[in-house]
C-alpha cells in the first residue's frame, strides 16, 4: 500500500529538521513492503503543496506527527486530504499521544496512535489490505459512530537493534545536514529516567508497558554512524537523546569505542548529577565538542520544587567547571516564564548564566552559540499544564504561535509580554560586562529585527552563514579586564 507521511515544522527552533517519528516509521513500513513518501512544511506558505503531492502520489493512507504547536497546520492539512478524497487520515507522534482527543473530535482524523507506533502501524496496514477489522490494536484509538475506542498500550520495544535504522532517504538529507553547519542528527535509545514536570516523559512513560528508558547498543549506533558516513557528507554529529550520560555503562563504553572508529566531533544532552569525575574523563578522550545541560531556572526552588530536576547550581557549577577543565564546551539551555517564575527570580538565571558563560565563548557547530533560551511552554498531558490551568494563567495558542518565542501562560507576577521582551535581552545581559562585543551582536541578533533579517536568509545558504557568524563571535571576545 502507499503511504504518505506528514511533518510539519512551522514557527519551531530551527528552519529544517530530521523527523525520526516519521524516519523510523518510514523504515519499518518499508520493511514490511508499503511504499512510503514524506511531504514536510517548514513554513504557512508550503501546506497547500500537500494537494500537488496528493494528485501526484495518490496515496491509500494519510499520517500526521508534530508536537502540540503544530496541531493547527496538521489539521489544515488534514481538511486539504479529505477535500481530495476521503482515505483513512492517523495521527501519532508527542500531541497525538498526550491529547488524542483533539485530533479524533475534529472531523478530519480517523485513528490516533497513542505511544510507540512502528508495532502497530504495521498491523493496522496489513488489516487495510486484506479488509479485516482493525479497531482492536493496541495503541490505537479510533472514533466509530460517534464513540472514541480505546484500545489497550502494548509493551515497550525493548529490543531497539531489532528496528531497522531510521530511513533518511524519504527527505534530501544532505541539504538538511548543509543547512544544520555539516551537522548530522542521531538518537541513541528512546526515553528518559527523570521526571521533570515540564516534561512530557513522566506522561508517555503510561503509555505503555514495561522499561520505559532503553538504548540501542552501542555496537549498532556505531554501525549507523558508519553507514552515514558512507552516505553522507557531514563534519558533526548531534546526538538528541535527554540525557546521553543515564546509563553510565553504556556511555562509558561509547565513549571508548568512538573514537577508535570516527573522528567526528559530537554534542550530547545531559544532567549535571549525570556527570562524574569518571564521565569527564572519558570524555576527555571521545571526541565530544560540546555538553548541553539545562539550567532552566536559576533559581533552585523553580528548579527543584516546581519542576522537579532536583539538581543544586553548586552541582551544576562543578560539572561545567570539570568538563570545561577538560577541553570540553558546556552549554547552558534555560527557560524563562516559568510557573511562579517573577523578574526577580529569573535574574537568578542570568546571574548563573554569567558565572559559567561570560568567561569563555561557546559556540556549538550543531546550534551556534550559547547560552540558549526558551519562553517555556506547556502541553495537555504534562504536570505543568495542569498547573497553569489550575491557576488560570493558561491562555489560547493561536494559529502562527511561536512554541519556543512566545508564552501561552500569563501569571501576574510575570505577564507573557514582559517574558518575551526579557528573553531576548537575555544573551545580552549575560555578557554585557564582560564581552560588550558578543553581548551587543546578541542585542541585534536577538531582536524582533535581528530575527526577520534572518528570516530573508535563503535556506541553502543558513548554514553556511550561522556558521561564519558562530566563529567570529567565538574568536572575537572582547572582555572587560576584571
Amino acid at each position: 500500500m502507499k503511504v504518505l507521511l506528514v511533518f510539519t515544522n512551522i514557527r519551531t527552533l530551527i528552519p529544517a529538521v530530521y523527523s525520526f517519528a516519521t524516519g523510523y516509521l518510514s523504515a519499518v513500513l518499508k520493511k514490511h513492503n508499503h511504499q512510503v513518501r514524506v511531504f514536510c512544511a517548514n513554513n504557512i506558505k508550503e501546506i497547500p503543496g500537500i494537494s500537488r503531492v496528493l494528485k501526484e502520489y495518490d496515496p491509500d493512507i494519510v499520517g500526521l506527527t508534530g508536537i502540540g504547536s503544530q496541531f493547527f497546520y496538521l489539521m489544515q492539512i488534514a481538511r486539504l486530504v479529505k477535500k481530495w478524497k476521503n482515505v483513512p487520515i492517523i495521527c501519532g507522534g508527542p500531541h497525538a499521544t498526550l491529547y488524542p482527543e483533539s485530533f479524533l473530535e475534529s472531523g478530519y482524523v480517523d485513528g490516533a496512535l497513542v505511544g510507540e507506533g512502528e508495532e502497530s502501524i504495521v498491523e493496522y496496514m496489513d488489516a487495510l489490505e486484506s479488509g479485516s477489522d482493525y479497531t482492536g490494536i493496541k495503541n490505537f484509538w479510533f472514533k466509530k459512530d460517534g464513540q472514541i475506542i480505546k484500545n489497550e498500550y502494548r509493551e515497550f520495544i525493548q529490543d531497539l537493534d531489532s528496528l531497522p535504522y531510521v530511513d533518511r532517504e524519504i527527505y534530501d538529507h544532505q541539504k538538511l545536514i548543509n543547512i544544520d553547519n555539516y551537522t548530522v542528527y542521531m538518537l541513541a535509545g528512546r526515553g528518559c529516567p527523570y521526571n521533570c514536570t515540564f516534561c512530557s516523559v513522566p506522561y508517555l512513560r503510561q503509555k505503555g508497558k514495561g522499561e520505559f528508558s532503553r538504548l540501542r547498543s552501542v555496537d549498532n549506533v556505531l554501525g549507523e554512524i558508519k553507514l552515514l558516513s558512507e552516505r553522507y557528507k557531514f563534519k558533526h554529529i548531534y546526538f538528541r537523546d535527554d540525557t546521553f550520560t543515564w546509563n553510565k555503562e553504556w556511555a562509558l563504553e561509547f565513549f571508548k569505542k568512538y573514537p577508535q572508529n570516527f573522528d567526528y566531533p559530537f554534542d550530547m544532552l545531559t544532567r549535571a548529577d549525570c556527570v562524574d569525575k569518571e564521565i569527564v574523563e572519558s570524555l576527555k578522550h571521545s571526541k565530544c565538542d560540546c555538553v548541553w545541560m539545562g539550567i532552566d531556572s536559576g533559581n533552585e526552588y523553580i528548579r527543584n520544587t516546581v519542576l522537579k530536576k532536583d539538581i543544586s547550581n553548586e552541582s551544576i557549577l562543578k560539572a561545567c567547571r570539570d568538563l570545561q577543565a577538560a577541553g570540553i564546551k558546556t552549554l547552558m539551555t534555560n527557560m524563562v516564564g516559568l510557573p511562579y517564575e517573577t523578574p526577580e527570580r529569573f535574574q537568578e538565571t542570568i546571574d548563573l548564566n554569567k558565572k559559567i558563560h561570560s568567561s569563555r565563548g561557546v559556540v556549538s557547530l550543531a546550534s551556534g552559540s550559547g547560552p540558549k533560551i526558551f519562553a517555556f511552554n506547556t502541553f495537555p498531558g504534562t504536570v505543568l499544564y495542569e498547573l497553569a490551568q489550575k491557576e488560570g494563567w493558561l491562555k489560547p495558542m493561536k494559529y502562527g504561535f511561536h512554541v519556543y518565542k512566545e508564552s501561552i501562560i500569563d501569571m501576574p507576577d510575570f505577564p507573557r509580554k514582559k517574558v518575551y521582551r526579557l528573553r531576548k535581552k537575555f544573551r545580552y545581559l549575560v555578557y554585557k560586562d564582560t564581552q560588550p562585543f558578543k553581548a551587543w551582536f546578541f542585542r541585534i541578533y536577538d531582536s524582533s529585527l535581528g530575527q526577520r533579517l534572518v528570516k530573508l536568509i535563503p535556506m541553502p545558504l543558513f548554514g553556511v552563514i550561522t556558521g561564519i557568524i558562530s566563529k567570529i563571535v567565538s574568536s572575537r571576545e572582547w572582555r572587560v579586564k576584571k
